[in-house]
């Protein structure tokens, strides 16, 4: 199914994207709908409020540096699709596995295209011919290389190749990467090479794709939580942010899987094309994302927090009611704890070992070991100018379930935040989540793209009273 994304103004945001707008076809093979379900990206919390423009120090980075790494040559043997424009490079050594992998290409463009409804990558003009070029060429690092190429004329996007470690077991999910990543490069060739990762991983296992990669990556990204969710470079914790992706297209959807995050790629496409050594990605996909919460109930703060909970209850730590759609993760969606306490031990006053990063979390568990007949909990977290950070306290059955939220307030250009519980006999264990949402002021919030952040360190203290 051919399809193109329309083009919106960055005031709007993706309100027929998120229906089916990302593949014309599709509006004629549905049925009209009476009444629209309002969400955040759909405008359905009223007028967003105005944006509040600061000056950017120049020196700061608008994006990563333009590179257009040339073509790998000298491959003897060639493959191409006969049902998509995909074609695949080997040398003799390699050459037995090129059916596989141009198979695993065709798969792949007929589901994020076909089935999907997402748009075709940008036709290549720099390769043997205008289809998707996979070169079986171990990259630099181990995973997969996706290098953008040839510019589209007054606008920031590029057509792409890719760059793969032959391997016969890996070629269905590399060549999902490789499509994927390749349409979002013909969208937005200025947005990180992390969030086009952790999208591609997304919609790999959207389409039922699972394979130990995953399961690595993910426990990467859950071991690391102290690290920002959303980076600019390429890291081995880029995939394992699908989960950030995942939550993100859960909550906010309106249309098909997969439809949203693309939307959030497209509209943060300047109209004005890059000019310069580095990419202008602004306004980048956070920017467009943050702006969905204005004037909601739910501030994008709250959303931050409310994904840092969900994370802390995926794979043997979910009981089948968080998201039983990741059970498949199982220890590999444990997400690690800075600290692990005793009631029996308090009071205690701790710091995490490693400090947080912009849009980072960190995780503490309380484990209520004897009775506190007639006591109380008493938490205070303070932390680093001019980090801001935002708390909540979950308390936990025997079981391992929550049972209740306890949010503290957050005050801006705060540093300091505390509570009092009282009546919690039910509960067996406290865990404790904190985020640093990253950003100076309200002016001037966490952008991606002024990477290498810079942490923060924090305290803890608890106590019964």
């Amino acid at each position: 199914m051919a399809s193109a994304i329309v083009r919106a103004p960055w005031r709007v945001l993706p309100v027929v994207a998120a229906l089916g707008v990302l593949s014309p076809q599709l509006r004629a093979d549905t049925e009209p709908q009476t009444e629209l379900r309002p969400s955040l990206l759909l405008g359905g919390a009223g007028e967003p409020a105005p944006k509040v423009e600061a000056p950017i120090d120049p020196r700061l980075p608008t994006g990563r540096r333009i590179e257009s790494p040339p073509r790998p040559a000298g491959f003897s043997v060639s493959a191409c699709g006969l049902r998509q424009p995909v074609c695949a490079h080997a040398d003799a050594k390699s050459a037995p596995l090129l059916p596989a992998y141009v198979d695993a290409l065709e798969e792949a463009y007929a589901q994020l295209v076909g089935v999907l409804g997402l748009p075709r990558p940008l036709p290549d003009a720099a390769g043997p011919d205008s289809g998707l070029d996979l070169y079986l060429q171990a990259p630099e690092h181990d995973e997969l290389e996706v290098a953008s190429e040839l510019r589209s004329i007054g606008s920031d996007r590029s057509s792409a190749f890719c760059r793969a470690r032959p391997r016969a077991a890996a070629a269905r999910r590399e060549a999902s990467l490789c499509v994927a990543e390749a349409m979002l490069l013909g969208l937005d060739a200025a947005e990180t090479p992390y969030l086009r990762r952790a999208i591609a991983a997304y919609l790999w296992q959207t389409l039922g794709g699972a394979s130990a990669a995953d399961l690595l990556a993910i426990d990467h990204y859950q071991a690391n939580p102290q690290l920002s969710t959303l980076g600019r470079e390429l890291s081995p914790e880029s995939a394992g942010a699908a989960l950030f992706v995942h939550y993100l297209d859960q909550r906010l959807r309106a249309g098909r899987r997969g439809i949203l995050p693309a939307a959030l790629v497209q509209l943060s496409r300047r109209d004005a094309p890059s000019t310069g050594l580095q990419w202008n990605n602004e306004p980048d996909s956070l920017d467009v994302l943050r702006r969905a919460f204005a004037g909601s109930k739910e501030s994008f703060d709250d959303f931050l927090l409310n994904f840092a909970v969900w994370r802390a209850f995926l794979g043997s730590r979910d009981d089948g009611s968080n998201a039983p759609e990741l059970l498949w993760l199982g220890d590999a969606g444990r997400v690690r704890f800075e600290w692990t306490l005793q009631a029996s031990s308090l009071p205690r006053r701790v710091a995490p070992l490693r400090p947080i990063e912009p849009l980072g979390s960190t995780y503490l568990w309380l484990e209520i070991d004897r009775a506190w007949l007639g006591k109380s909990l008493a938490f205070r977290a303070e932390w680093e100018e001019p980090a801001a950070f935002r708390w909540t306290l979950v308390a936990i059955d025997g079981k391992g379930k929550p049972l209740k939220r306890y949010d503290l307030p957050y005050v801006q250009r705060g540093t300091s935040a505390e509570r009092t519980i009282v009546d919690y006999q039910d509960a067996s264990a406290f865990l404790i989540v904190g985020i640093s949402v990253g950003g100076v002021d309200l002016a001037h919030p966490i952008d991606p793209d002024h990477e290498p952040f810079e942490p923060h360190g924090f305290t803890v203290y608890l106590t019964e009273i």
